[in-house]
């Protein structure tokens, strides 16, 4: 059993391209199997730089690529997981939003994030294949500065949401009062007409 989830954390490996994340992950492996580090690195398929995948960035919002890239640093980052918990932003994908109420699940469980141990934890999960396709984004370490305003970005997206929604309901109300206003203007003239009787 070892053996088959020794050779399938491998396999995944090998469709990553991001070296911090794949050196904890040997590391854990390492640590779990008793197998040197090298033994397992050795085993990892040496790809050439023309088979590497290459992660297209669709066109996406600013708000997308904010909510994206801080469901990407509260993979390993402690201090973005607290700033998450502490402003509430809301989080419209589906996929983010699953995938951060397991991470906070995670966080108040053990109360530390290391991305080698969030891999583990969530391998058998629906929400792995989430995680490898933000990882794949191999984002640079950032200053808390950075991820405070993908926070501050998303709590814009959901005031601009609000006041969407406030206007068309807004709008719909002023509609409906005008239309109050027409019946009224018309029993008014059916009244002058004799055409109604109170």
């Amino acid at each position: 059993e070892m053996s088959e989830y020794i050779n399938n954390t491998l396999n995944e490996l090998n469709k990553i391209n991001n070296d911090i994340y794949i050196e904890l992950t040997l590391k854990k492996l390492s640590d779990e199997s008793g197998l040197s580090i090298e033994y397992l690195r050795s085993k990892l398929k040496k790809e050439s730089k023309e088979e590497k995948v290459i992660i297209e960035d669709k066109k996406i919002s600013g708000f997308e690529k904010a909510e994206r890239n801080l469901v990407y640093y509260m993979l390993n980052n402690e201090e973005a997981v607290k700033l998450f918990i502490k402003e509430k932003p809301t989080l419209l994908n589906p996929n983010n939003k699953s995938l951060v109420s397991e991470i906070l699940k995670y966080y108040n469980q053990h109360h530390k994030i290391y991305l080698a141990d969030i891999l583990t934890y969530f391998r058998e999960t629906v929400v792995f294949n989430t995680i490898k396709e933000l990882l794949l984004l191999n984002l640079k370490e950032v200053d808390i500065k950075v991820i405070e305003g993908y926070i501050e970005r998303l709590k814009e997206r959901s005031k601009k949401h609000n006041l969407d929604n406030l206007n068309k309901e807004l709008v719909a109300n002023i509609e409906q009062a005008e239309k109050l206003k027409k019946l009224q203007e018309m029993i008014d003239l059916k009244k002058e007409d004799g055409m109604y009787d109170e």
